[in-house]
C-alpha cells in the first residue's frame, strides 16, 4: 500500500536543485545539467532562413524581442536540469523509464510522486526529462 502522506509531501517539500536529493522510500534523485551542443545546427538553420522570423508580431518591443528571438538564443532551452530517480543504495537498475510531462507544465512537483512509485514498484530507474520550451526549459518571461 502506498504511503500517500509521504508521496504528497514530495510535491511540497522536495527541491530538485541539489545534485542529489534523498526522496525517502529508499530512493534518491540525481540531478544533472545538460548543455545542448545542437545549437550549431540551429544557427545554421536560422541563418539559412535569410532573416525570416516566426511567431506573433506586435509594436511592443518586449513582445517583438521575446517572440522573434531565434531558438538558439534562448539559454533556458539550451542549458537545463533533468532528474534521475534511483535506488539510494547505489543498486544498478536494469531498465530505464522515461517520464515525460504534459504541455505548458512549469515544474516537476506533481510528477515526482509518480516517478517514485514507478521506481519503487518496477525497480527501474526513472528519468524525468523536460521537452523543449517546457518545465525548466522555457524562458522565465513566458
Amino acid at each position: 500500500m502506498p504511503d500517500f502522506n509521504g508521496l504528497a509531501s514530495l510535491r511540497r517539500d522536495v527541491c530538485l536543485d541539489a545534485d542529489q536529493v534523498d526522496l525517502g522510500f529508499g530512493l534518491c534523485a540525481k540531478n544533472f545539467t545538460h548543455v545542448s551542443q545542437g545549437h550549431r545546427l540551429l544557427k545554421y538553420c536560422d541563418s539559412s532562413m535569410n532573416g525570416v522570423k516566426t511567431g506573433p508580431t506586435r509594436d511592443d518591443p518586449f513582445f517583438h524581442s521575446l517572440y522573434n528571438q531565434p531558438d538558439v538564443e534562448i539559454e533556458e532551452n539550451r542549458v537545463f536540469r533533468y532528474h534521475l530517480v534511483l535506488p539510494e543504495n547505489g543498486a544498478q537498475a536494469k531498465n530505464l523509464i522515461f517520464l515525460l510531462h504534459g504541455f505548458n507544465e512549469r515544474g516537476w512537483s506533481k510528477y515526482l510522486p509518480w516517478a517514485v512509485q514507478l521506481a519503487k514498484r518496477t525497480e527501474q530507474a526513472v528519468l524525468m526529462f523536460p521537452i523543449a520550451f517546457h518545465m525548466n526549459r522555457a524562458p522565465k518571461l513566458w
